[in-house]
């Protein structure tokens, strides 16, 4: 169990796939959602979010911003190439 952590207000419209390394990879995204409209793809690799790297505590780090629904940066890896892009998260 997790503790000590308060989960996001708002939503991506992801599902993570978090490996034993710490790689945060899309496994699902929500058609029509805000990760899907800022051009997100199943299979992307999250690098960093809002200037974070995600290897260590992706779930803190994410949680954290997602408590307003500010635009939040990603760097992502999509087949070897580094993007950057952003979305706007959604209330759940």
């Amino acid at each position: 169990m997790i503790t000590g952590r308060t989960p996001g207000k708002f939503t991506l419209g992801v599902e993570l796939e978090i490996s034993d390394k710490g790689q945060v990879k899309i496994a699902n995204i929500l058609p029509g959602g805000p990760a899907d409209r800022a051009g997100l793809r199943q299979g992307d690799v999250l690098l960093k979010a809002a200037g974070n790297a995600l290897g260590e505590e992706p779930v803190a780090i994410l949680s954290r911003l997602l408590q307003t629904g500010d635009p939040v940066e990603f760097a992502i890896d999509r087949a070897g190439q580094v993007l950057t892009l952003k979305v706007t998260p959604l209330p759940k």
